[in-house]
């Protein structure tokens, strides 16, 4: 597997723009997913204080978005799915997945985020 290292404007340069859209929507759906799951946790958390029962069904359901969004980015990104699972989750402490930001780019947060919890250059997967 060959890796380049490259920056987000190199990033975008190299990248046909459909894919970056592609990307930037897979990150999108991501963020939503990990917001609801952290909604869904404090309210589940709620309830198993008050004595009823953990409904862990309804965090596996809603966590599965973001393992989905996840998984299209790492075949996208030359790393491993765990770090892209964090970054998405990173990326949704600032952003909602709804709204358009003037400053910021779904896209340029989650390369950010992606770098910094996997402690290393992003690089893009070239070969399979």
């Amino acid at each position: 597997m060959t890796r380049i290292k490259m920056t987000t404007k190199e990033l975008r340069d190299k990248l046909p723009t459909m894919v970056i859209w592609m990307a930037e929507t897979a990150i999108r759906e991501g963020v939503k997913r990990s917001r609801r799951y952290n909604e869904l946790r404090a309210i589940e958390q709620e309830k198993e204080n008050a004595g009823k029962p953990y409904n862990y069904s309804r965090d596996h359901e809603c966590y599965e978005g973001v393992r989905v969004a996840a998984e299209v980015m790492w075949k996208l990104f030359d790393t491993i799915s765990a770090y892209c699972q964090k970054a998405i989750e990173e990326v949704a402490k600032t952003m909602d997945g709804y709204l358009t930001y003037p400053q910021k780019s779904y896209f340029d947060e989650f390369v950010s985020a992606l770098e910094k919890v996997s402690r290393m250059p992003v690089r893009i997967r070239t070969k399979e």
